[in-house]
């Protein structure tokens, strides 16, 4: 026990203030009988350690101060429980507040998430939109190439329209094969 002395020390001090006390009332009582002087009274009149009053005062003083050290201790571990409660109040409202904190967080992550796949999914539709038809554009190059062989074939003659041609073709071929491998590179 942490502070033995000093609660020995208290007896002690509060036993030696009740024995003043009931030395007190004995001495006071006696001074009353012996100036009343009455005979049925001297009889009253006895040492200190002899009379019951001295030893009735005496206990019931340091069975009252008993008493009361006892009640204000249980009201100490009264208060100590009532404030632990308190305190668990507290620490109860301030981890509510932190849950009601960290679930406003999840909703805004929440809408974010969303908002994010919702943009993805805009994202890849307008990807899907945005194929290049590259067998249409072929087909056009091809009918334009043929229409146009035609005509530098019968403007320049056969030989000249035929170089013509051959360099014609050389560029649309490299033309279209460069669609068709940024089509496979940005459309995977």
């Amino acid at each position: 026990m942490k502070y033995k002395k000093v609660v020995w020390g208290l007896l002690s001090l509060v036993f030696i203030g009740d024995i003043l006390l009931a030395l007190q009332v004995h001495t006071a009582v006696n001074e009353i009988l012996i100036k009343l002087n009455r005979d049925e009274f001297k009889t009253l009149i006895v040492p200190v350690f002899g009379d019951s009053r001295f030893y009735l005062v005496l206990f019931l003083g340091f069975g009252v101060f008993a008493i009361w050290s006892s009640v204000y201790y249980l009201m100490q571990m009264e208060w100590g429980k009532r404030n632990q409660l308190k305190l668990r109040y507290k620490r109860i409202h301030r981890l509510q507040d932190e849950i009601l904190q960290l679930e406003e967080k999840r909703m805004l992550y929440e809408t974010e998430l969303q908002q994010i796949t919702q943009r993805a999914e805009d994202l890849s539709k307008e990807k899907d939109r945005l194929v290049l038809p590259v067998d249409a554009i072929e087909k056009n190059i091809n009918y334009f190439r043929d229409g146009w062989n035609g005509y530098l074939a019968t403007l320049y003659g056969r030989e000249k329209g035929e170089e013509q041609i051959k360099l014609i073709n050389e560029r649309t071929d490299a033309y279209i094969k460069e669609l068709k491998e940024f089509q496979e590179s940005y459309f995977k």
